[in-house]
């Protein structure tokens, strides 16, 4: 497990550091903003689709040759150093999106193939502290690299970390997939049959979906609003996003794992899907830095509460041979929606209020509630 926790620090860092800067090299290209959201809903778009196949593949040629080949294509971030316009960048704004996109299910796979259903919740919680280590991180560094020496930097600089992250990565453990003897006895021992192993995807799917479409209606709305009711400048915002973000998680993550293990994984995911939505409706009725901040952490702390618990549920209910494919349906359904939430917020924005995107977002958070009530416990 070490192995595929350093690999997946490295996987954040480098997302993390295009991430927070590739609105801006682009628009330094001389695209729009327009043409900005178009590079970035496009590629979003395309990526999402290779994770379906992605969980095929992890499933038959296994999950260690897919993580290695998400590093190989993390690593194309070096060719951005070598464009002349914003045009000749959406191949490799594919390539990099997709980097990431094929990484989570195969990882998530690892995790269940490696753990019971004893200490599977707290396993994906302690692995999932390595999201917030180099989410932090990469930006900084990035925005020194950036600031000091220039764009390039920054790619070879992501390049270089992937290629390093190669060598764990080869050092991970194939798991061992289940005869087809024992999984069908596994299977009829627990009485899954295939329609109820659809329905388990289908069910943590629309609570990704509805999850996704949520956090995609405030991803582009929270630095607009943060900006014109507290007047921030980008480095006050950037400690509010970052901060609040990486504390709610390295916090939650090996609490939830803890907390899962006493009063149950589906009541805990069905306890932060209640709070969730509260948090979100009542962050425009703060002022001020600090309460923001504190209601903002909270609603973050309440969702990301979910992950471990919500992932655990799902790799323990379907098949060991699914578990790919049913990690990467789940994860395709949270970034569709991700990608569909924007449209909603600026029309929210534009049309209706600056407050109203979080009420909207409330609104697709408590439509997941339902769904917690029905998920199958393994």
């Amino acid at each position: 497990m070490f192995h595929l926790f350093v690999v997946s620090v490295v996987v954040s860092l480098t997302s993390e550091a295009i991430n927070a800067f590739f609105p801006l090299f682009l628009q330094s290209l001389g695209a729009t903003v327009m043409e900005v959201g178009l590079i970035l809903t496009a590629s979003g778009l395309v990526s999402t689709t290779m994770m379906v196949p992605s969980g095929f593949l992890a499933d038959r040629y296994g999950k260690k040759t897919i993580i290695v080949l998400s590093l190989i294509l993390s690593a194309s971030a070096f060719l951005c150093s070598i464009v002349r316009s914003w045009v000749e960048i959406v191949p490799i704004a594919v390539l990099f999106t997709t980097a990431s996109a094929i990484f989570i299910p195969a990882r998530t796979a690892v995790i269940a193939d490696q753990t019971d259903h004893k200490n599977r919740a707290m396993v994906y919680g302690l692995m999932n502290i390595s999201w917030p280590v180099g989410g932090i991180i990469g930006p900084i560094l990035a925005g020194f690299l950036a600031d000091r020496y220039g764009w390039n930097e920054v790619f070879y600089f992501v390049t270089a970390f992937s290629i390093a992250s190669l060598f764990p990565a080869f050092k991970l453990k194939e798991p061992k997939t289940p005869s087809i003897e024992g999984e069908a006895e596994r299977i009829t021992t627990y009485g899954v049959s295939s329609r109820e192993v659809n329905r388990v995807i289908a069910v943590h799917t629309a609570i990704t979906l509805l999850n996704g479409i949520a956090r995609g209606v405030i991803s582009p709305i929270v630095p607009f609003y943060l900006t014109d009711k507290l007047q921030l400048n980008k480095t006050e915002l950037g400690l509010f996003l970052s901060l609040s973000y990486g504390i709610s998680v390295i916090v939650t993550q090996p609490l939830s794992g803890l907390l899962a293990n006493r009063v149950g994984s589906k009541e805990l995911l069905i306890l932060g899907s209640l709070l969730s939505p509260v948090a979100m409706a009542v962050f425009p009725l703060f002022d001020g830095f600090l309460p923001l901040f504190v209601v903002y952490m909270l609603q973050f702390a309440f969702w990301s509460v979910s992950w471990p618990t919500s992932i655990t549920l799902l790799v323990g209910a379907v098949p060991p041979s699914k578990r790919g494919f049913a990690s990467a349906v789940r994860t395709t359904g949270f970034r569709l929606g991700f990608y569909a939430g924007p449209m909603i917020g600026a029309y929210l924005w534009e049309s209706v209020s600056p407050a109203s995107p979080f009420y909207g977002a409330a609104f697709f958070l408590a439509l997941a509630v339902p769904f917690t009530f029905i998920v199958k416990k393994p």
